[in-house]
């Protein structure tokens, strides 16, 4: 298939995907298996195709994300910091087990059986937080811990897994800590 072609509709996958609680990693590895685009190009395609959505996260959340607005107090500075300081402690593990294990699940999990394992296995856990009752303790981010932050980072180290999403693993594991949706989702993102 052409080139061109493959990079649109590996871009449509990315775009309806990303923003959902389902992998769009493993959505991109599943799909590339009927266009072909293989080896380091893959590599570098699957990384570059998900910088806008990054990128437009960061434009959506600007006024929570960057602490140097011109009207700001001095308290919303420092909830902004204090946000900076619990994302990074909830990213450490991920960057650790990363280090320690990223060529091993590279070279054993990149598959499309792994992917369609852990979609199936994802989706049978958002049914399950779904379908559960249970009052959320943690109705803010601004309520997180430093504690649960390295808790919901150390479940996000599951999405290292391919098929299984990561703003899934960190809502479903926040929620099952005590977290609010809304905070889940935001603190996910």
């Amino acid at each position: 298939m052409n080139d061109f072609f493959s990079a649109i509709i590996l871009g449509i996958v990315e775009g309806l995907t990303e923003f959902l609680p389902i992998s769009s990693t493993g959505h991109l590895i599943l799909v590339n298996q009927f266009i072909g685009f293989q080896g380091n190009f893959e590599n570098m395609f699957n990384i570059v195709i998900q910088l806008g959505a990054i990128l437009s996260v960061i434009v959506y959340f600007r006024k929570r994300l960057i602490p140097y607005g011109a009207n700001q107090e001095p308290a919303q500075k420092q909830a902004i910091w204090n946000l900076w300081a619990k994302t990074l402690v909830a990213v450490v593990p991920a960057l650790i087990l990363g280090k320690l294990f990223g060529e091993g699940i590279e070279l054993w999990l990149f598959n499309p059986v792994t992917v369609v394992i852990m979609l199936v296995i994802g989706g049978g856990f958002l049914i399950f937080i779904e379908n559960r009752k249970q009052e959320a303790r943690i109705k803010t981010v601004k309520d997180l811990t430093f504690r649960l932050a390295l808790a919901i980072g150390l479940i996000q180290c599951l999405a290292m897994i391919p098929g299984t999403s990561r703003s899934a693993a960190t809502i479903i594991g926040a929620m099952l800590l005590g977290v609010s949706r809304g905070a889940a989702a935001e603190f996910s993102f």
